[in-house]
Formats: structure tokens, sequence, C-alpha cells
């Protein structure tokens, strides 16, 4: 998606440039909490980090495999160093701005400082006429990526042709010239009336929206003051005053103003009709005159308006062709992102990191390739607004789980495990895995802890909230409103054995705890400890994660005794090695 508009903001960029300029866009934006658990699990499974709404996972990593892009370092001597040039190679100025500022930025080697020497040269434009000649140096602190050249602009009162001059850079130390050493500066010359037209000669409207916006430039100039007449046309579609209401008089463009807005009303009638269309046309110049690419020129210039009927009250013929007329485009639409979710199964990683890499990553391609040509089933989001996903989804997930809850209980039945122990274990680190990676991937790419502390709380909260409390409300419910005589006799029997059963305790949903209070309590200790060591953090460090070698590494090696004591006191409970007094103290 990023792409597409990028696409139609910048038609004339290269596609290559296109999309690395998505990638950075992307990385630079703030994401959500599941945006980093799909990055982490398509890691996991070998594949590439997934970009929002595009095939290309990694755009300047896919350049630079298939040699499009080459690797931006500057080497001396083998070291890395800084790249110094200007931000655009040219750009146009008018002659009334006062200053032409050209940005000087800085790439590569960001340690040290740096300085580069800067003078103007004449070109078209004559130093001392046109601009002030300029020459100096520029100094980089460490850290700093860009400075200004700034040139003071002479404005005179004489109508000429556009002129240039240019800025150079020269004589680095610390630092190396990159491509863009010179810039050219273009002065456009603002003591010309200049030429009008419509901003877009043909345009479409809405009927609903109740009026027509159109906008006159003035280009090339904006000496004095412009004006012209201006009045609505049929032009066999659309009739005056049915359709629009007809507009005439006179437009007066002030000194120095390069553009005017200027609107037509519309009428929004309840029938249905075709599209329709009418002409505003601009006439009898005075100060100026047209653009050669203006429509009519160059007596006139000429906006055509097409209006399209939006009505809600069409036929059922009507409804019926636009209804199956959108579905056959969604079911297209769907098609080919059902065909891209299995290509994307079967594309395997790019040699990019030495083989190492490449082949770790390729095993786990292989191992995942199964579970990915099950999801890519999943129906695309395009039919019936995602819902149909939505749902097959939920089916899938609830599946999937059940299957490897039970292939992780048979593990532990073969290990001689009991099942809570299993529980805590197998089943916690294969569901619990993905948010870890995911949580790593939000710290790394966010500039603050929100999301990856935040995706840990707010997964645990979902499964003991929701994942636990909405089987227990239902089965609750069925056993206050729903057990009959023979579900009772069936209850009786099964917690006839427990401690607090006597026959006269009414049914009603039972899950016997056994060491699950221990377990909770030494959970909710070392969560608490956990909570706390990130906020004592804050206090001390003024940062939750990250930082210091010492206090990040000591932090992580905590957190990872945390989660011990709460297994091997979890699991000593459970096997009877811990004294009853202690056990049974909640």
């Amino acid at each position: 998606r990023v792409v597409s508009e990028l696409k139609q903001k910048l038609p004339d960029c290269p596609d290559d440039e296109t999309a690395i300029a998505a990638s950075v866009l992307m990385r630079g934006c703030a994401h959500s909490r599941a945006y980093y658990r799909v990055q982490a699990t398509h890691k996991l499974a070998g594949g590439y980090p997934v970009a929002e709404g595009s095939r290309a996972a990694d755009p300047i990593k896919r350049l630079l495999a298939k040699g499009v892009v080459g690797q931006p370092t500057s080497r001396i001597g083998g070291a890395n160093v800084a790249t110094v040039q200007f931000r655009t190679a040219a750009f146009t100025v008018r002659e009334d701005d006062k200053w032409a500022e050209a940005i000087v930025e800085r790439s590569g080697n960001l340690d040290t400082a740096l300085s580069v020497k800067y003078n103007t040269v004449s070109g078209t434009a004559t130093e001392g006429a046109d601009f002030v000649a300029a020459k100096g140096v520029l100094r980089f602190s460490p850290w700093q990526k860009m400075d200004t050249v700034r040139v003071w602009l002479i404005d005179d009162t004489e109508p000429e042709p556009d002129e240039t001059f240019s800025i150079e850079l020269h004589e680095p130390k610390g630092a190396v010239l990159g491509a863009a050493k010179r810039c050219v500066v273009t002065i456009k010359d603002d003591d010309a009336p200049g030429v009008l037209s419509f901003e877009r000669s043909q345009m479409s409207v809405k009927e609903s929206e109740g009026k027509a916006e159109l906008i006159v430039k003035r280009v090339g100039g904006a000496k004095g003051k412009v004006t012209c007449d201006y009045a609505t046309r049929e032009i066999g579609g659309a009739v005056a005053t049915y359709d629009f209401l007809p507009a005439e008089g006179t437009l007066e463009i002030a000194d120095g103003v390069t553009e005017m807005r200027m609107s037509i009303d519309l009428v929004d009638d309840s029938a249905y009709e075709k599209d329709e269309a009418f002409q505003v046309v601009l006439s009898n110049c005075s100060g100026a005159s047209f653009a050669h690419t203006a429509d009519g020129y160059p007596d006139s210039c000429i906006a055509t308006v097409t209006i399209i009927s939006d009505d809600e009250r069409r036929t059922a013929a009507d409804k019926l062709s636009v209804l199956l007329d959108m579905n056959v485009d969604n079911v297209k639409l769907g098609v080919g992102s059902w065909a891209e979710q299995f290509a994307l199964v079967v594309e395997f990683p790019v040699f990019e990191d030495g083989w190492l890499s490449w082949i770790m990553s390729t095993a786990m391609h292989v191992l995942s390739m199964p579970w990915m040509l099950l999801v890519a089933c999943v129906p695309p989001t395009r039919f019936q607004h995602g819902w149909v996903c939505f749902f097959f989804c939920l089916c899938l997930i609830g599946s999937i789980t059940a299957i490897i809850g039970d292939m992780a209980n048979h593990v532990g039945c073969c290990l001689g495990m009991p099942a809570s122990v299993t529980a805590i274990t197998f089943v916690a680190l294969g569901t619990s895995l993905p948010d870890t990676f995911a949580s790593m991937q939000a710290a790394k790419a966010e500039p603050y802890a929100d999301n990856a502390i935040g995706n840990i709380t707010g997964s645990n909260a979902v499964n003991v909230f929701l994942g636990l409390g909405m089987p227990w409300m239902i089965a609750a419910i069925f056993w206050s409103f729903v057990a009959d005589a023979g579900n009772e006799a069936e209850w009786r029997a099964r917690y006839s054995g427990e401690d607090w059963y006597t026959p006269s305790t009414p049914i009603g949903f039972a899950v016997p705890s056994a060491d699950l209070g221990f377990s909770v309590l030494v959970f909710c200790f070392c969560a608490c400890t956990c909570l706390g060591t990130l906020v004592l953090r804050r206090v001390t460090l003024g940062f939750e994660l990250g930082g210091p070698a010492e206090p990040k590494t000591a932090s992580a090696v905590f957190f990872v005794a945390l989660w011990g004591v709460y297994l091997t006191a979890s699991i000593l409970a459970e096997l009877g090695y811990l004294p009853a007094a202690i056990v049974n103290v909640v």
C-alpha cells in the first residue's frame, strides 16, 4: 500500500527508488504490537521481514541482493569515514525569496568532527547582480548530520529569463565528498506577469458534495494585477439550474498572488442520472496571458467538470449490477492475494549475510513450510470485508492450539512428566516464544519500551482474563442452567473422592486446584519482582530496557533467573519435594 501511494504521488520516480523510500517510511513510523508479532514469526520461519501490504519484505535488501543498488559505504584505508554532499544536486528559488538555502548532509561515520569548504560560482546568473558571492567553511560536530549554505539573492525589477549559479563543496577534512558535491540553483524571475491555467483541466466531483472547487494557477511570474472573465457553459450533458447553478463574473488576481480558488454550486437531486459534464471558461485576460498548454489557448482557458451521480435511490436492477461488479472485482483481487500467499511460502531466503545465516534461514523455512502452506489457505481479507478471514483464522488457531497442546501432553506422558509440569514447560514455551521474539523486534525498532513490554503484559492479560474467563463462564452457565439428572450423576461420581465433597454439595462448575494456588503465588511474586525491576531501572537509569552493557546483562540474567525460580518451585511442589506447610500456604 505504501509503495502504491508513493507511485501515485511520485509517478516519475523509478521503481527501485520508490521501494527504498517505502521501506524507509515503514521503518520510521510507529507500529502496532501485531506488526512485531508478524515480523518475529516470519523471521523464525526463515523468511524476509514483512513490509506492510507488500510482497517485497525489505526492498533495500532485495535490491542489494539483486545488484540493483550498491552498499553505500565510503572507505579510506579500510576504515569507515563520513561522506558529505548536497541533499539535492539542483533546486529552484524565486528572485524575491531573499535567500537560497542549500542543505549539506553527512552520512557514514558520525563519531568525529569534520569540515568542508564551499563557494559560489557564477553561471547565467551574475555575481553581484543576481546574488551575493559566498564562501566559507561548514563545521560538523560529532553526530551532526546536516548544515546549510545560505546565499543572498538580489531582487531587481527588470523582467529577465531564468538564471542559474552553482554552489560547490571542496577540501573536506575528516570526510570524503559524495557524488552531489555541486548544487545548481535556478533563480526564477518574478518580474513577469506570468500565465494562467487551471490546475486540472479535467475533474470529477460527486453530486452530493454540493460544489466543484477549481484552482486557477499563475506560473512563470506574479508581477502586477491580472483580471479575466469566467463563465459556466453547457456542453450537452449537465443542464444549468437543474444540475449546476450558472455562474459568471470577473476573477481578480492581485500582485504577487499565484493561486486563486473558485467554486461552482451543484444541484443535488434525488433522481438517478448518468454522469454529466459542463465547462468553466476563462476569457478576456488582462495583465497576463493564458498558458499555451491550456485547453482553449490562446483566447481562453477551459476546465471540464464531470458530475458523478451517487444517489442512493437506484432501481433494483441498478443495485444488482453494481453489487455483482463489486463482488467480481473482489474475487479477482482475492485470487491474486491468494496466489501471492502461496508464492511467499515457496520463496526461499536470498543469500546476503553469509553462508551460516543463509543455511539457518533456509533450514527454518523448510521446517516451517508445512505450517506456512496451511496458513496460506486462509482466505484473503478482501472477501466480505475481512470477516471470512477473521472466522477462518479463529478456527485455525483453535485447531492448531488443540493439536499442539495434545502433542505436548503426549511428549510429557512419554517422559513421565505430570500434565501440570508439561503445561508450564512445553506448552508455555510453544505459546510464549512468539511473544518473546515479537517483543525483541519491538525493542529494537521502537524508540520507547511501550510495545515491547505491553506485548508481554497484554498477551498474559488475554490468556488469563479471556482464555480462562470465557470457557469458565460457559461451563458455569451450563452447570447452573442446562445440566440434567444424568449430568448430575456424572458430576458426583467424578468429584466424590475430593476432600471438599459431601452428598449435599450442590452441583456446579468445579476446577480442583491441586498445587495451582502455590504455583500462582510464585508466579505473582516473580511477575511483581520483574515489574518492580523495570520501575527501578526507570528511576535509577532513566529507561526500562537496554542501556550500558553491565545493567543490561544483569537485568537479562535476573529475569531468566526469575523464570527458573518459578519453574523449579512449581515442579518441586508438583512432585512433592517441598514441605506441605509451604505448598499449602494458600
